[in-house]
């Protein structure tokens, strides 16, 4: 078998005769396997990696009411990924191109009559997660609207953001609009008893065509990471964005 979110057959019949003992319901092992095989292709297309499943696994839900199962044209439930020791949740859909109604229990005697496909997932987040331990500091990626170049990250964390040549003139207002989000977050996480952690300060500055932002990460983690550079990929206003 070809590296898949569940990575052998063996591990295929633990999910199935898992899912039923805990459930009371059957899962047949042609549809857990076809459901596999092409979740699999579809995040690694996603993702652009190879499957490596002590990384990157499907995490099987044994319960029925979180799975909100729901059959019909496109029939669904939801789900949960590892990820590098995270749990990010997804929802997975299926249709027949014959119009039969697959459910759980049905055997798949052609998995080319269904396609499954993945919803409700956050690409960026799990490559975030991903690509911390696949590539060794400093890598770089175009999964943003900018170049992305991570030469180190540290709880002293510079940013140094490069303006597109358009938006130079806005600089001011940028850096006040980076501002009120890094306030936001703060603000968030502290209702939240801390939940994501807090920026401890921050300080910035324009250099030429730069914004460089110099903060003391504090107590948050990747969440803040995340959401912070997802934002500035919203703002579309920057060509290439270093981080050391």
């Amino acid at each position: 078998m070809k590296n898949t979110l569940i990575g052998s057959q063996l591990l295929l019949e633990t999910v199935v005769s898992t899912f039923e003992f805990q459930t009371k319901k059957k899962l047949s092992f042609s549809f857990l396997s076809c459901l596999n095989e092409q979740i699999s292709a579809q995040l690694e297309s996603l993702l652009a990696v190879k499957i490596d499943h002590k990384k990157l696994s499907l995490g099987c839900s044994f319960n029925l009411d979180k799975m909100q199962l729901s059959y019909g044209p496109i029939s669904s439930f939801y789900t949960l990924l590892y990820v590098n020791h995270n749990w990010p949740p997804c929802k997975i859909n299926w249709q027949s191109r014959s119009g039969k109604l697959y459910k759980l229990e049905d055997e798949i005697t052609d998995c080319s009559d269904v396609k499954f496909w993945l919803t409700d997932i956050d690409i960026v987040d799990i490559k975030l997660m991903l690509e911390p331990a696949k590539n060794p500091l400093p890598f770089k990626t175009n999964m943003f609207r900018f170049e992305l170049e991570i030469l180190d990250l540290a709880v002293d964390l510079t940013a140094q953001l490069q303006m597109q040549p358009e938006k130079i003139n806005d600089a001011e207002k940028l850096m006040l609009a980076i501002d009120d989000f890094l306030a936001l977050f703060n603000h968030e996480s502290e209702k939240q008893d801390r939940a994501e952690g807090v920026i401890h300060n921050w300080k910035r500055h324009i250099a030429g065509e730069h914004l460089v932002f110099e903060i003391d990460l504090g107590s948050t983690d990747m969440r803040f990471l995340a959401k912070w550079l997802k934002h500035l990929n919203r703002m579309d206003a920057f060509t290439k964005v270093t981080l050391r």
